[in-house]
């Protein structure tokens, strides 16, 4: 895995979750504009990720695999397990 990859999996976690707690609240009568709002969310972030790949030299380390399996569990985990202690 790239850092590269795990840069724009934590970009893509941090957009969601804007996206799921404070736009996706405030419109509540209009199911469209919430499916337009969130294709543009995943559209523009495949765009920025397609526009900046390749262009930074220290994004396109590798890490080590395990390392890497290790890294993204905890970030798809660790939200579970702040939310399993605010009960």
């Amino acid at each position: 895995m790239k850092i590269f990859s795990l840069v724009q999996l934590f970009t893509a976690f941090i957009a969601f979750g804007i996206y799921y707690y404070f736009i996706e609240p405030e419109i509540n009568d209009n199911r469209w504009i919430k499916f337009l709002i969130f294709g543009l969310v995943w559209f523009s972030l495949s765009y920025f990720s397609k526009k900046f790949e390749g262009s930074f030299k220290f994004l396109d380390k590798r890490i080590d695999s395990q390392l890497s399996v290790w890294i993204v569990l905890g970030l798809i985990f660790i939200p579970f397990f702040f939310l399993y202690l605010r009960g």
